[in-house]
């Protein structure tokens, strides 16, 4: 059986936010996904970016936007992110 490779499959999960993914692209994603963690955990980290930045667009307000994102990320994100910011620096 053909599979997607993770650099397609990554294209897939990009773009089924922008568009309706054709039945056959469903299928090979969705079979990908199932086979491979990487993938399977990039989807996860898209599909959350996708709702936080739809969820921020929509707030009118600078405190209910840092108020989502601390209840959306944990201690342990939050961390990881403060320190790669802090080594670009």
């Amino acid at each position: 059986m053909f599979m997607k490779k993770c650099e397609e499959a990554a294209r897939l999960v990009s773009e089924r936010h922008d568009r309706r993914l054709s039945l056959f692209d469903q299928v090979h994603l969705r079979l990908h996904l199932a086979l491979c963690f990487l993938c399977r955990n990039f989807a996860r980290q898209i599909d959350m970016v996708h709702k936080l930045s739809r969820a921020l667009g929509q707030s009118d307000s600078v405190v209910s936007k840092s108020a989502l994102l601390d209840q959306s990320l944990s201690p342990e994100s939050k961390s990881r992110m403060k320190d790669a910011l802090a080594r670009e620096k």
